[in-house]
């Protein structure tokens, strides 16, 4: 439907725009799905940023 793909469209520019704008102020993006375990993803990104230093 057209509603539909414009929203995928509106929503896919604001996403690029948040990576960018992410990027530019370094700080890490990542995409998480809300059904998640918010745990598992929280412990993945510090293990990252504890093997960063």
């Amino acid at each position: 439907t057209e509603i539909r793909e414009q929203f995928v469209s509106q929503l896919s520019t604001f996403h690029q725009s948040l990576k960018l704008r992410c990027t530019q102020l370094k700080i890490d993006f990542i995409p998480v799905h809300a059904r998640e375990d918010y745990v598992a993803v929280l412990q993945s990104y510090l293990i990252k940023r504890t093997r960063m230093r």
